[in-house]
């Protein structure tokens, strides 16, 4: 859910700073997923007005202006269409931040253009402008841009639990932190109308999964444009302008968290009907899909056809066009479990069906109605009719006793029912003492509160956990033990620049069907996101990365040691690494190393802690464009791979990434480690070129290498060259090895070395069929 700082501030009087606000909203259970300051980079903006306007002489589209601003004049080149002399726009001088690009003063065809004039996209105000922003002429030159169109704001984007649907909004958002913050909470006033009825019939059926509908008429609309400031509040919220009453219906959405619906009223047929689809029929929607409907499709419908899919998504047929001069506002409480089960068998997701899934709020239904029909009034000067409400089934707050010995028990003693009741009619309940009990009349739009515990936890929530003080308690001693072998992995990879991350084991299904077509998904899951068991520490690591990047954080290596599971409903303990191309910010030069290799490299080195006998034989796996399997002593440990792209991409992750992965299980320390005084000796090297078959593998080779360490002077070897092509014959390849010879007892002579090359010579030939290259 995301938000604007400025919003928010209609609906409550807030003197918290907007970096204060992020720690307040992770106290209220609304994590901060992103925060993004919206002037940041454009605080050199200013307004200019254009004093002359001339055409450039080498580009018949470009122009030359000259731009009085409150620090003198400036020359700019545009191809802005629809600028005028005298017409007041927005300059960015240079050193402005503009969509991650800094503006820079350049030679245009020779023209100097000192900074550019702006458009809407450029700001981050729409997804397209069709030219620059035009402010009112009768702004000052002194007047900050950025107030003027919004700019100075701060956006939040919240992760709201399933269980608060309260809070997918600005009033459900500002009412809860008015609560916290003991401040007074306002909502826009609905306008008294004086309003003639209006002969429309508003029909539900018995059996469908709809228990109130409001309806409300607005006729002789005129023609005009949704303003500036809704366009820009909807956007940066993640809403497209469309017109000005499906802007408003949208608009209306996000400040009371309830769905409305604006139909075409020349478009319907007589009356509105809410009923089950009839098998056969169809609807072309907004999406510019046709869906096949069937009885269990709850529809809005008139007397000859299918409107919309209720509480999802509209149809073409009965679509708002900027021609519409009547409208039906539609504002209703639909069945939360008919609409996910619609949403999901035609598969269509919207901010509408998102928000009635998880229970929308009865008595939300005619302020949200209301207050749609005030603001289409306000900008289209219509008029409108009296709203035609019906009712089939009432939803009645819910009330619960707190007793006074489960709140100690619980909260402490310094907690009674009076402290109690101050802070829960601080949440809009209404509270009444009786008998030492505290009778709570819970809100509508409070569908989580069931319990006496639920009571008890909001009362901890508005206290502030953090006020809370902490008692240690007498412990005989001290149950389970720590996994040292697991911490020296930790320690290693730690030291590697390595970000440990430890993560819930339930993920996205769709996420999860990207790594195994067969998943375990679990019955009762708290939301969609986490309903299967992950079959990879893989997605665990790309949404840590993914969560990281979004808060700022340039970090590109993670590593994770958690459980996976299988469709056999097995489980393994495993390792997975996350290395990224991403650069980080520091002074040290970074050299261009492959990541692939740069990941393999650090593996190898720490699987030396366990056996020499390591090998990397290549693999194909559906996730990765290329990879390998690791093995110790024959049995398969782990793989690493390059990640594909379009796996990537589902996490909107623009970068390259590799992945290994290792069963934690199948490694032990083996080795002691003891003191290993340093060579006294020199070493000798050869370089050895080995020429074969194009379909064998370097790590046959590796092997024998490996073997021979055992019965030779060999030290350790590298490869560091391999090669396909001419001169050599077409099915062969070449590896080129780097090889070092040590004794302990002597300096050894050349004539010695080359007698230890010959030997692998014959037994690399030998075993692998590969010959020394001439």
């Amino acid at each position: 859910m995301k938000i604007t700082y400025n919003w928010l501030k209609d609906y409550i009087d807030l003197k918290v700073s907007p970096k204060d606000l992020i720690e307040i909203f992770n106290k209220l259970g609304m994590p901060v997923k992103e925060f993004v300051d919206l002037s940041k980079g454009k605080e050199n903006l200013m307004v200019a007005e254009i004093e002359s306007i001339e055409r450039h002489q080498k580009k018949n589209n470009l122009f030359i202006l000259k731009l009085k601003t409150k620090k003198g004049l400036y020359q700019v080149v545009s191809g802005a269409p629809f600028l005028e002399k005298g017409k007041k726009v927005i300059y960015a001088p240079p050193g402005t931040l503009l969509k991650d690009l800094k503006v820079d003063t350049k030679y245009i065809l020779g023209e100097k253009s000192e900074g550019t004039v702006v458009s809407e996209e450029e700001l981050g105000l729409s997804d397209k402008s069709e030219t620059v922003i035009f402010l009112d002429d009768k702004v000052n030159l002194e007047s900050d841009p950025k107030d003027l169109i919004g700019l100075n704001d701060f956006v939040f984007d919240l992760e709201i639990y399933p269980n608060r649907p309260d809070l997918l909004s600005f009033i459900g958002i500002a009412r809860d932190l008015s609560s916290y913050l003991n401040l007074e909470f306002k909502i826009p006033e609905i306008k008294e109308i004086k309003e003639d009825k209006i002969d429309f019939k508003i029909e539900i059926d018995e059996n469908t999964g709809c228990n109130r509908y409001v309806g409300i008429i607005i006729k002789n609309l005129k023609k005009v444009k949704s303003p500036n400031f809704l366009r820009y509040r909807l956007f940066l919220c993640g809403i497209r302008s469309i017109n000005y009453p499906v802007d408003v219906s949208n608009y209306v959405l996000l400040e009371t968290g309830h769905p409305t619906h604006v139909f075409d009223l020349k478009k319907i047929k007589e009356k509105i009907i809410v009923r089950n689809a009839r098998k056969g029929e169809n609807l072309l929607c907004l999406d510019g899909k046709i869906r096949e409907l069937d009885e269990t499709v709850m529809v809005i419908s008139d007397n000859e056809k299918v409107l919309a899919l209720a509480g999802i998504i509209g149809g073409e047929n009965s679509a708002v066009t900027d021609e519409t001069e009547e409208v039906l506002c539609e504002s209703a409480f639909f069945d939360k479990i008919n609409i996910r089960k619609t949403s999901k068998k035609l598969n269509v997701q919207t901010e509408s069906s998102y928000r009635f899934e998880r229970g929308a709020d009865f008595n939300m239904v005619e302020y949200a109605a209301l207050r749609l029909r005030d603001l289409i009034k306000e900008l289209s000067e219509g008029i409108s009719f009296k709203k035609i409400d019906v009712i089939r089934n009432e939803i009645k707050p819910k009330r619960i006793f707190l007793k006074e010995n489960k709140l100690k028990k619980i909260l402490g003693n310094e907690f009674d029912l009076d402290t109690s009741k101050k802070i829960l009619e601080r949440l809009y309940m209404n509270c009444t003492l009786k008998n030492n009990m505290l009778e709570v009349i819970v809100p509508t739009f409070r569908r989580d509160l069931e319990l006496e515990e639920d009571l008890i936890e909001e009362i901890a929530r508005i206290y502030g956990y953090e006020n809370f003080k902490s008692e240690a308690e007498e412990i005989s001693s001290f149950v389970g033990k720590r996994d040292s072998f697991q911490d020296k992995i930790r320690d290693y990879f730690k030291g590697e620049g390595f970000l440990e991350c430890v993560s819930i084991s339930l993920i996205d299904e769709r996420e999860a069907k990207l790594f195994s077509e067969k998943v375990l998904k679990i019955k009762n899951p708290l939301s969609e996101r986490f309903e299967v068991l992950r079959p990879s520490l893989l997605p665990s690591l790309l949404n840590s990365l993914k969560n990281n990047l979004r808060r700022g954080e340039k970090v590109r290596k993670f590593f994770e040691i958690g459980k996976v599971f299988y469709e056999d409903f097995s489980e393994e303990e495993k390792m997975g690494f996350l290395l990224t191309n991403l650069k980080e910010d520091n002074w040290i030069k970074e050299s261009k190393v492959d990541i692939y290799f740069e990941l393999k490299g650090i593996l190898e080195s720490f699987l030396e802690n366990f056996e020499d006998e390591i090998y990397f034989i290549e693999e194909k796996l559906p996730i990765f464009n290329y990879s390998t399997s690791i093995l110790i002593n024959e049995e398969k440990i782990g793989y690493i791979g390059e990640v594909k792209e379009e796996i990537l991409s589902f996490y909107d992750l623009k970068l390259e990434a590799v992945y290994s992965e290792l069963n934690i299980n199948k490694l032990t320390f083996k080795r002691d480690f003891t003191f290993k005084a340093l060579p006294i000796y020199p070493s000798l090297s050869r370089d050895l070129s080995f020429v074969g078959p194009e379909n064998v593998n370097a790590s046959e080779i590796i092997r024998i290498l490996k073997k021979m360490k055992n019965e030779t002077l060999i030290e350790r070897f590298i490869l560091f060259d391999v090669y396909k092509g001419k001169p050599l014959k077409e099915g062969e390849k070449n590896f080129t090895f780097r090889v070092f010879f040590r004794s302990k007892d002597k300096t050894l002579s050349e004539r010695e070395v080359d007698k230890e090359v010959e030997r692998i010579v014959k037994y690399v030939e030998k075993h692998v069929g590969f010959k020394l290259r001439g």
